[in-house]
């Protein structure tokens, strides 16, 4: 029998490949992302459902709480990703937004066709105008990382 000695740790991690955009930690909010990402009536039924309250009636700390749980939502359903943590795969002091590209069954590999891939990011929603407005500019950048999950 195998003992392990030294630091062990039961968290697990991912890979990932991301499409986006990487910005200065702190430039884009994660509330202001949602609320333009998100249609009002779905942000408000979920603070309904956390807090029992609207939308506007919450805090800031308790709207950073449902954008959290919806951003892990949009992550799963849509790609939709902003990542703006190290254990969450952001570089030290960046953000990531974009989407996380589907890897095969396996998780080992992946397949996109390039001329497809900004396409793929106005689908889910970013647009130029939500960029701009955003004040995101330039190229979208290709990312490969891992999280902690």
């Amino acid at each position: 029998m195998k003992t392990r000695q030294g630091f062990v740790s039961n968290s697990s991690s991912s890979s990932f490949v991301f499409l986006g955009w990487e910005i200065e930690r702190g430039k884009v909010d994660l509330i202001d992302f949602m609320e333009m990402l998100s249609p009002h009536e779905f942000l408000d039924a979920d603070a309904q459902k956390k807090y029992n309250k609207s939308w506007i009636e919450l805090t800031p700390d308790e709207k950073r709480d449902v954008c959290y749980d919806l951003q892990y939502y949009f992550r799963k359903a849509h790609s939709v990703a902003f990542l703006d943590d190290v254990e969450q795969g952001a570089p030290k002091d960046k953000t990531l937004i974009g989407i996380l590209l589907d890897l095969d069954e396996d998780r080992i590999s992946g397949r996109w066709e390039i001329d497809g891939l900004r396409d793929q990011l106005t689908e889910f929603g970013y647009s130029d105008e939500m960029l701009e407005s955003l004040g995101i500019t330039g190229s979208p950048v290709l990312h490969v990382g891992t999280m902690l999950t």
